[in-house]
């Protein structure tokens, strides 16, 4: 990132700033168990949650502490602070403090993240989130108030779309997208005390303030694509914004209405250090590009009579198109499941007629910097499992903790994206303790299916009875979970 080295991830000292219960840091302390990570919230009754389940997880490597950030302080620097869903949140004060805390306490050479709401995607919303506030009743429950608010929004719709078209299509998309949400986010998004978005120049006066840098985003940074631009639009974008970084990057924001980011910064000097100005020609050259590990779901989507065949990121929920250069790098990535080094892929693939070199980087690039693409500096395998299967142990403890509480903390597979397990695999893991052959596992289900503890249906939804289920049915069954259980890396020891 921008040629600096910030501090490895397995010795790393983090600290994650509104922290809730702490279920972004669990993760990263199974994996990083010889990191030392600190999250800080104001919330007691979230700190106590949090306390208990990394305590039943057994991370021994996790301090939650309830705090104002204003007014704590800290003995350690951290080498990554991370601020997600916090920022645009709370009073200006607060964001002070968050970037003081930050200016103080990051390492020399550390990162942070903070993530915002901003404009100009941000101006649609806020006329449905002053809709909502006003047309619901501040006297009823939150639940109750949005349940309001959504028949107002969809009543408000219907006679825009009757009587002001025009209108109606300006704000439709976001009337019609916000029910659609989960109502906690609904909450926090358009209820809350404070929600302020802010221009991308706006978020860089703030951090010049306190010393502090902008380095990318982790999700969509305003990199070359062919998204945005065609022939030579990009050099005279730049040059028009005289190649400045965070120009472009607002510019940008205007084009794709952008409501949300991800920022990355650092120290104002560890880029003067490195000679790193604004200029947008640094900010999109990837260095150690041939080093680099990622890895992203594809699949091949053939031509039907009202779309041209392609290729889906699945991750990410794009569309690459169907040509012989595109056709070579997807088919690597789907042929291989773990991350693949960006050196084998381009020697790969000079060996092909379609290969480009320039087109390949550009490819490739795009595709890190769209969205949910795992990275990584060395390969990366998952282990499998033997006779009698046993998990990580703080796996299978966390999965049983997810089993009982699943409005606490979610799960997550070894390239941190969710995972919804169903009920089987979650209920199976409690006996993957290594003490069990699958023979075992096999006589358990058995018995629990008897005494009506689980339930097993057929393809059309039916309730299978024991007699009705064969022993190679339940093998089938108990192997397809160990498999995937593989794949989400939870028999990897991390020592």
């Amino acid at each position: 990132m921008k040629g600096l080295l910030p501090p490895p991830l397995e010795t790393a000292k983090v600290l994650e700033i509104g922290c809730s219960f702490g279920g972004n840091l669990l993760p990263f302390a199974i994996r990083h168990p010889n990191s030392q990570l600190v999250g800080i919230d104001l919330s007691e009754y979230q700190i106590n949650i949090g306390q208990q389940m990394m305590e039943q997880v057994g991370v021994k490597n996790v301090e939650l502490v309830a705090a104002d950030i204003s007014q704590v302080s800290f003995n350690i620097k951290f080498d990554y602070i991370i601020c997600h869903g916090v920022f645009s949140w709370v009073p200006e004060a607060v964001r002070h403090a968050i970037l003081k805390t930050i200016q103080e306490y990051l390492s020399p050479n550390g990162i942070a993240h903070i993530s915002y709401n901003t404009y100009p995607g941000w101006k649609i919303r806020d006329v449905a989130k002053e809709l909502m506030c006003f047309g619901s009743n501040p006297n009823l429950s939150s639940l109750e108030r949005i349940d309001q608010s959504f028949e107002l929004l969809k009543f408000t719709s219907s006679i825009l779309q009757r009587k002001n078209a025009d209108l109606y299509k300006v704000l439709s998309h976001s009337f019609q997208e916000i029910p659609d949400k989960d109502k906690f986010y609904v909450a926090h998004e358009y209820f809350e005390d404070f929600n302020q978005p802010f221009y991308f120049r706006e978020f860089i006066s703030k951090l010049e303030a306190y010393h502090l840098a902008y380095l990318t985003d982790s999700s969509f940074p305003a990199i070359y694509s062919d998204i945005h631009f065609e022939n030579d639009e990009y050099e005279k974008v730049c040059a028009y914004f005289d190649y400045r970084l965070e120009a472009v990057e607002q510019f940008i924001d205007f084009l794709n209405n952008r409501s949300f980011r991800h920022s990355i910064i650092t120290h104002q000097q560890n880029l003067a250090d490195k000679g790193i100005t604004n200029n947008i020609s640094q900010y999109n050259h990837c260095h150690h590009f041939y080093d680099i590990y990622f890895r992203t779901d594809v699949r091949y989507s053939p031509a039907t009579d009202d779309k041209e065949a392609h290729w889906q990121l699945l991750d990410i929920g794009a569309e690459i198109s169907d040509t012989p250069l595109n056709n070579l790098l997807c088919t690597y990535l789907q042929e291989h499941n773990n991350p693949c080094k960006i050196g084998d892929i381009c020697e790969y693939a000079k060996k092909f007629p379609e290969y480009d070199e320039t087109e390949l980087y550009k490819l490739i690039l795009s595709i890190i910097y769209s969205n949910h693409v795992y990275l990584c500096f060395e390969p990366e395998t998952s282990t499998g499992y033997d006779s009698k299967p046993k998990l990580f142990e703080p796996y299978r403890r966390l999965i049983e903790l997810v089993r009982h509480n699943p409005n606490v903390t979610g799960l997550s597979n070894r390239y941190y994206q969710v995972l919804n397990l169903d009920f089987l695999p979650q209920y199976i893991a409690q006996f993957l303790d290594g003490t069990r052959t699958v023979k075992d596992l096999i006589k358990q289900l058995r018995e629990d299916i008897e005494n009506n503890t689980i339930v097993l249906h057929d393809e059309n939804g039916n309730e299978l009875s024991n007699k009705k289920i064969k022993d190679k049915d339940l093998k089938e069954v108990i192997v397809r979970q160990l498999d995937a259980l593989k794949e989400y890396g939870y028999f990897t020891e991390y020592k």
